[in-house]
């Protein structure tokens, strides 16, 4: 996979958030991964930082 990604377990980890939290992220479209060449799911770091961003930003009500 591209050197801007994560397996799962590390995105999970710099989420504070277990693995199957990640893979429903994925899910829903809130994180992007895909399938590298050894048949793992990737996700990309600059959707980690992204949700990051989504997740702290203040709420409107």
């Amino acid at each position: 996979m591209r050197d801007d990604a994560v397996r799962t377990t590390e995105a999970g980890r710099q989420l504070g958030v277990d693995t199957a939290e990640v893979y429903r992220l994925i899910e829903s479209g809130e994180l992007r991964a895909g399938k590298g060449a050894d048949g793992l799911v990737w996700v990309l770091t600059d959707s980690i930082d992204a949700y990051r961003q989504h997740q702290s930003a203040p709420q409107s009500t």
